[in-house]
């Protein structure tokens, strides 16, 4: 019976040996692959006179994302403007809030995204305000008739450098 338990017991050393000699030389897995970058781009454009405008700034707020990380971009001299964000599922919720000084604020809601988000927004002028009345005695010149002028739409030009951030979901206590 010894035999038998030693026998028994040297098979079992030899199949565990094996099995600890496998589990030490396994590759290790591979690292995750990176979490996708989703792009947010476009061309802010001045609705009234039909130009792009310089210098608007682009924010995008994240549901789920601290309110303190700030996604955001300055549109360049073509009123071009671009964003990766990079962690964001396909369901995550991206708001984009444009300003830029004398036009009223535009934003989108973004529920479903894709790949490349183009967004174009035509921005309209504040109102401005009234001349002020000439005193009395003084003429004014008279008014010229308004022209018609058809514009085209100015032509997009992709930003050349686009800054990627790395989306951080606020960790729930």
């Amino acid at each position: 019976m010894k035999k038998f338990v030693s026998w028994l017991g040297g098979i079992a050393a030899t199949v565990i040996a094996g099995w600890l000699v496998y589990r030490v030389t396994l590759p290790p897995a591979p690292p995750p692959p990176p979490p996708p970058e989703i792009a947010f781009e476009g061309m802010v454009i001045d609705g009234d006179r039909n130009i792009p405008v310089k210098s608007a700034l682009v924010s995008f707020e994240v549901d789920g994302v601290s309110a303190a990380d700030a996604y955001h971009d300055l549109t360049d001299e073509n009123g071009s403007y671009g964003v990766k964000l990079s962690g964001l599922s396909k369901t995550s919720n991206v708001v984009l809030l444009v300003q830029a000084h004398g036009y009223t604020d535009q934003s989108k809601q973004f529920t479903s995204l894709i790949d490349d988000n183009r967004y174009d927004p035509i921005m309209t002028a504040l109102p401005t305000p009234a001349p002020p009345t000439p005193p009395r005695g003084v003429a004014l010149a008279p008014a010229r008739s308004p022209t018609i002028e058809v514009r085209m739409r100015p032509q997009y030009i992709q930003k050349k450098s686009i800054q990627t951030f790395k989306i951080e979901p606020v960790q729930k206590k």
